[in-house]
């Protein structure tokens, strides 16, 4: 069932006559209005729906509505509905329940009793709705990942985010107040020396991050890191992160094909320093080899310094075809990343060349910058000399 841009609709179920109103409101057996055969359920643009069941006298009907088959369910820019209204299932175990899209002006918690039909979602997409006690379920069978505009400081504990075994793709968007998409908790008795819990994430492929701008960390914290060995897409865009990955989780990217980093403006590293993640002394594991990194974008970071704070790393990316740099003033070198290709297209704000070194690119990049902004400051200047030598000439024609 499908309901479209009905502006006027305030209920789904109409109230019918009173005789018959009183009847229903008299009898238990008709305090809930089963749809058996329901699977689909989406509404949309219903601006003054409050609910499914008719209000009586002034006063909210306590009647539910029931759909013990559903499968997929879509609310999209609706009015201030009564999500209690709505049961999902009575038997908890075999909830058929495979997708959630949530989209609201208004900032919707989810009731409490469907905690125990999620198990089986493997879509959730949250726009100004999202529940603090969804942070520590589990989502065994989730594949897909949208919030929005979530009043969150964090969105999972370890161990539920470390359930989203099946999780393919991750979308996180204009959360002003989240800080981590982990709760890294501190001062909760482990030891510095203990080791850090490994989050493995074996089916995400595709991640984005955008307009987080108090965001702190994602891939690594004080008390776990993350790896996604299966990661080919990733985006970071204006979130407030000063470094991405350690060295052991960006080693662990071997399926990454593309990495976009834009906006950040706190944002002082791609790779932190490696010392004290686990990192051993052996002289092969300083080189971190990324066998299909195809393409790499830097733009908008104005306090990127290097692409890794740690000195003792190299990166090997045989497969880098292309790199953009762009409003990136403080990167001085790339001379910890090797392209054993030969070839690379390097785009930056004077245009694109195919180059076969990017550190000695970089290098004379920066100074034709330099001299770049010279020779314009220069035009700039002879430019209002000679307007105001015409100016003056002008002047004197005119009192001849």
């Amino acid at each position: 069932m499908g309901i479209h841009s009905c502006g006027m609709m305030t209920e789904i179920i109409g109230g019918g006559d009173e005789q018959k109103q009183k009847e229903i409101s008299d009898n238990e057996d008709h305090d809930i209005i089963v749809f058996p055969n329901l699977t689909e359920l989406n509404l949309f643009y219903l601006h003054n729906l409050t609910g499914f069941r008719a209000h009586q006298n002034g006063e909210s009907n306590t009647c539910k509505v029931q759909f013990p088959s559903l499968v997929e369910f879509t609310l999209d820019s609706c009015g201030v509905i009564n999500l209690e209204a709505i049961e999902l299932w009575r038997d908890d175990s075999t909830c058929p329940l495979k997708s959630i899209s949530i989209k609201s002006v208004n900032h919707l918690q989810l009731p409490r009793k469907w905690q125990l039909h999620l198990y089986n979602l493997e879509k959730l997409k949250l726009t100004h709705c999202w529940w603090q006690e969804l942070k520590s379920l589990c989502f065994p069978e989730l594949k897909e990942l949208q919030v929005s505009n979530c009043g969150r400081c964090a969105l999972f504990t370890i161990s539920g985010f470390g359930s989203l075994q099946q999780l393919q793709t991750l979308e996180i968007s204009n959360c002003d107040l989240l800080e981590e998409i982990v709760e890294d908790v501190r001062g909760d008795g482990h030891d510095e020396m203990d080791k850090k819990t490994v989050i493995e994430l074996l089916q995400l492929d595709s991640v984005i991050l955008k307009d987080l701008p108090n965001l702190k960390s994602f891939t690594h914290g004080t008390n776990y890191e993350c790896y996604m060995p299966a990661l080919d897409y990733m985006i970071f865009d204006n979130c407030g992160l000063s470094s991405l990955f350690t060295c052991s989780v960006f080693r662990n990217l071997q399926q990454l094909d593309e990495l976009v980093v834009s906006n950040c403006i706190l944002l002082e590293a791609i790779v932190e320093d490696g010392r004290g993640d686990g990192e051993t002394s052996d002289a092969n594991d300083k080189i971190i080899t990324l066998l299909k990194l195809y393409s790499i974008t830097l733009e908008d970071l104005p306090h990127l310094s290097s692409f890794s704070c740690s000195e003792s790393h190299a990166f090997n990316m045989p497969e880098l075809k292309e790199f953009h740099l762009l409003k990136c003033p403080r990167l001085e070198n790339l001379k910890d990343i090797k392209a054993s290709t030969g070839i690379v297209s390097f785009r930056t704000e004077h245009g694109c060349e195919e180059v076969t070194d990017l550190n000695d690119f970089i290098t004379k990049h920066r100074k034709r910058g330099c001299n770049l902004v010279t020779l314009q400051e220069n035009q700039v200047s002879n430019q209002e000399l000679e307007t105001e030598s015409g100016i003056i000439e002008e002047e004197k024609h005119q009192e001849g």
